[in-house]
């Protein structure tokens, strides 16, 4: 293992996380070799011909910088220890919501609309109601809406689609 590389791909804003600190320093305790490899969003890059020097990638962020990275590394033959399709999942709350649903998980009745004045139509019965961009990132976003007319208050959310689920669930679960 002694020659071993795993890079990690992290956001400027993640260097600090103590879970990233603790998991490069058990790969390094392991014998790897971890580089952090931090792509700023201003930079510009040239599309790698060839596999970067090293056997595995870990990606901890979601920018675009570091996800084309991580895309081109596996395509030249890097082990992406999660890929890109794998990242995408897990941002987009709609498709999770579906294949959560698809493998039987307990899910409350969910909606998501393009605009959020559409969640208007929700019966009222249905309130309060968590709202959560559809492509999530942390805690970033989340809003309730206590009834109806809280639409309006809600911040623009620019990639548009947003999902929306009852605030009882939020409590129980921890949600998705």
């Amino acid at each position: 293992m002694g020659n071993t590389t795993v890079a990690v791909l992290v956001e400027q804003r993640h260097l600090k996380n103590r879970a990233l600190i603790e998991t490069c320093e058990a790969l390094e305790a392991a014998g790897y070799s971890v580089p952090l490899i931090v792509p700023e969003e201003g930079r510009l890059f040239d599309v790698p011909s060839e596999a970067p020097p090293w056997d595995a990638v870990l990606s901890r962020g979601r920018d675009l910088a570091g996800l084309g990275l991580l895309a081109a590394a596996s395509a030249l033959g890097v082990l992406a220890i999660n890929t890109p399709r794998s990242i995408e999942l897990v941002r987009n709350k709609i498709v999770m919501q579906a294949i959560l649903h698809q493998h039987g998980l307990p899910l409350p009745k969910t909606w998501f609309a393009a605009d959020a004045s559409a969640f208007r139509e929700i019966p009222p019965e249905q309130y309060p109601l968590v709202v959560k961009p559809y492509d999530g990132d942390g805690s970033r976003g989340i809003s309730l809406l206590s009834q109806a007319e809280d639409v309006e208050d809600l911040p623009p959310f620019p990639d548009g689609a947003l999902s929306i689920w009852p605030r009882s669930f939020w409590r129980t679960t921890g949600g998705i």
